[in-house]
């Protein structure tokens, strides 16, 4: 993960929000579940009857008049208004987090306040594991682009009757590497 999407996460923390911003997103997501609940439950209300083998030239009551545009009747229009809406507010939350990010001193200093707000933590509570992206970060050394090596311990099964003798870095394989940056 990178320090701009952790910042992102941080900035867009459900705890951290304005009592706006959270009405702003429940409104969103409502005006994005009722046209896709109007679809699945009420199809017939959204759209005219038309079967694969009716004629689109036909007229309306059988065809539809040569435009495709007549299958949506007037809610199957307000359904996709709806949506198109919450869509266009989707948008603006991000162009609106991303000028607040901006405003608090930009990814750099947000992302340095996100470390000491960590390590605050980490102070007040010893038995903090490493849970969400940023202390992943923390665990690759400060960059988050660069998964840490592995140490894996060699043994010598024989010789030593299975004693670890001593540890050597191994690159993770890429799927290790995507897996430890997730998890």
């Amino acid at each position: 993960m990178y320090i701009g999407v952790a910042v992102f996460e941080y900035m867009t923390r459900w705890t951290r929000l304005m009592c706006i911003s959270k009405l702003w997103l429940l409104l969103s997501s409502l005006l994005m579940a009722l046209p896709t609940l109007a679809f699945m439950l009420a199809s017939d209300d959204c759209f005219i009857p038309f079967e694969l083998d009716s004629n689109i030239t036909a007229p309306l009551p059988d065809g539809l008049d040569g435009n495709a545009l007549n299958l949506i009747t007037e809610n199957g229009w307000y359904a996709i208004y709806m949506w198109c809406i919450s869509v266009i507010m989707l948008i603006l939350f991000n162009y609106k987090t991303e000028f607040n990010i901006k405003t608090a001193g930009g990814i750099d200093k947000i992302y340095a306040k996100i470390q000491e707000e960590l390590e605050e933590e980490r102070l007040n509570n010893p038995n903090l594991g490493l849970n969400n992206a940023v202390d992943q970060d923390a665990r690759n050394g400060g960059d988050m682009r660069r998964p840490k090596p592995i140490r894996k311990s060699t043994t010598k099964g024989g010789e030593n009757g299975g004693k670890r003798t001593k540890s050597k870095k191994v690159s993770p394989a890429p799927a290790q590497a995507a897996i430890e940056m997730t998890a």
